[in-house]
């Protein structure tokens, strides 16, 4: 808990509106983790987004909120969210592993699989030779 949250706490309710802010996000953030604790990451969600709401500058909401996106396989939903936790912290090493991996699995990431594969040369593509029986032989060339 931040020592603004535990004056407030100290101080009792309405001491300063800021330090009831802090107070709500670690009650908001003390719920999620219980929720993510318990494995209920659907009903997590919406009081990270609550939570980030408030305060949106804690890269730790974004990252739990792209990690239980994860736990419920939207991995579209989850990129954003761990972006945003990279950006605010770009040293927590969890956060982006998990950034990497949504982004592979994403359906973004297999739509531009796809499109790479529609342009890409035949001669390239996987399963066909390397080189076209059409091109002559080193043997023959010379």
């Amino acid at each position: 808990m931040s020592t603004n949250a535990a004056k407030a706490a100290a101080n009792g309710p309405g001491a300063d509106p800021k330090d009831s802010e802090n107070i709500e996000t670690v009650k908001g953030l003390r719920k999620a983790d219980l929720l993510i604790k318990g494995r209920h990451f659907a009903d997590a969600v919406p009081v990270l987004r609550q939570v980030i709401a408030r305060n949106p500058s804690i890269s730790i909401l974004y990252f739990k909120l792209g990690d239980s996106y994860v736990n419920l396989h939207q991995y579209d939903k989850a990129v954003p969210a761990l972006r945003q936790a990279v950006e605010l912290d770009p040293n927590n090493r969890k956060a982006r592993w998990d950034l990497g991996a949504s982004l592979s699995r994403s359906r973004i990431s297999r739509r531009r699989r796809a499109r790479s594969k529609r342009y890409c040369p035949r001669n390239l593509m996987p399963g066909t030779p390397r080189y076209p029986s059409s091109m002559p032989s080193s043997a023959t060339a010379i």
